[in-house]
């Protein structure tokens, strides 16, 4: 007779998938050949949905039950837990500082997504779900291709919506995703795009000695070892945020919700004590996507049935193709009328869309160098506002 499943048993379907998060984090550091270079941006994203997909064959061949006490405790902890740890890295002044012509990309390329949002729902109907849902999903969306899937994490852990429809979304989200990386390497160019135009030839050999710079501090983002004191100071740290933040919330007349306090609060740790958090980038940012990963591990257990979600998928691909194709459609007409570099117009979009280890690999397969770095920290930067942009398009426009 098969044994009731316990608590550790979503933390143990997780624990597979996590594996392609050490793996990914050398992403920068990796520089053979194109095609691992540009395979290897995918684990941190991949993992995630590797972890819903992976819980849900799960649940519905009856390995895991599909409700516990315990989904409720990762639901209500996972995510609040995960941003202060992801958003480690959200130097706002190093942003500005380090990402040249590619922050004013980013916000064009963040618009396109939130015109885009409007859009497909106005265009894309979704018959098998209420109207609140499809306003709720396609803010997550919006989310989670300005920032990354934190942020999707974040809108549906405020805006709840259906779970059916949280698994189907990803899951076609995913596929469209993975094309939609194919095609910004493809039309990329080989050519060296830059930052801040032709430099003078006396000032070409600085610009070599900052871009190697650069780079090697891309490196000192994701790379470096961690141990368990790390772990458990990030951990901690990231607790007490929470804890201030849930009690600002409180005190404040008019609440905006834990989440949104979270991000600003891990936003401005971040920015005024860059040397203190720098010690703990790799150790909290492994931690983050662990817990971005128990929180979808849940979504998947709870999903429901398998075959209903292949049955929305169809539905579900096109609302996401959509979304991706209008926010395509939108950057390269703004690349005409505003006389943008089309190469960074599609470093910026994959930024958006996958997130900075994405951004990075594209940099590096393509041989950008120079450009590693600031793909980064624009993709940080995606995170840091994502969940902002998303909860004020479903409260204020997607009515």
């Amino acid at each position: 007779m098969m044994a009731m499943p316990t608590e550790s048993t979503v933390a143990f379907a997780v624990a597979a998938p996590l594996r392609g998060r050490y793996k990914s984090v050398s992403v920068v550091r990796s520089r053979r050949t194109a095609p691992v270079k540009a395979i290897a941006a995918a684990p941190p994203s991949a993992a995630v949905h590797s972890a819903l997909l992976l819980c849900a064959t799960a649940a519905n061949t009856g390995l895991l039950p599909p409700t516990h006490a315990s989904y409720a405790a990762i639901n209500r902890l996972a995510v609040p837990l995960s941003l202060p740890l992801l958003l480690c890295q959200a130097d706002l002044r190093r942003i500005i500082r380090d990402t040249g012509k590619l922050l004013p990309l980013f916000l064009v390329a963040a618009l396109a997504t939130t015109v885009s949002t409007v859009l497909v729902v106005r265009l894309v109907p979704l018959p098998f779900a209420s109207q609140q849902d499809v306003f709720k999903i396609a803010a997550a969306l919006c989310a989670r291709h300005i920032g990354g899937a934190i942020n999707f994490a974040a809108v549906v852990d405020t805006l709840r919506p259906s779970e059916h429809l949280v698994a189907a979304v990803l899951a076609a989200d995913n596929i469209v995703v993975a094309a939609y990386f194919a095609l910004l390497l493809l039309l990329a160019s080989n050519g060296k795009p830059s930052l801040k135009g032709r430099p003078q030839p006396q000032q070409q050999q600085q610009q070599h000695q900052h871009q190697q710079a650069q780079s090697t501090d891309a490196d000192g983002m994701y790379n470096p070892p961690f141990n368990l004191e790390q772990l458990a100071i990030s951990l901690s740290a990231s607790s007490l945020i929470v804890f201030a933040a849930q009690m600002l919330n409180k005190l404040l007349p008019i609440s905006p919700g834990p989440i949104p306090l979270i991000t600003l609060c891990s936003i401005l740790i971040a920015t005024l004590f860059p040397s203190t958090t720098k010690p703990f980038h790799s150790a909290s940012t492994s931690l983050g996507i662990f817990l971005t990963q128990l929180f979808f591990a849940v979504v998947g257990v709870s999903s429901g049935s398998i075959i209903s979600v292949l049955r929305a998928s169809p539905l579900i691909l096109l609302f996401s193709f959509a979304h991706i194709a209008f926010h395509f459609i939108l950057l390269t007409l703004a690349k005409f009328v505003l006389r943008l570099d089309f190469d960074l117009c599609l470093l910026v979009s994959n930024a958006a869309v996958g997130g900075p280890t994405t951004a990075a690999a594209m940099a590096v397969s393509k041989k950008w160098h120079h450009l590693v770095a600031p793909a980064l920290l624009v993709g940080v930067f995606g995170y840091a506002v994502a969940t902002f942009i998303a909860l004020a398009m479903a409260h204020f426009v997607l009515v």
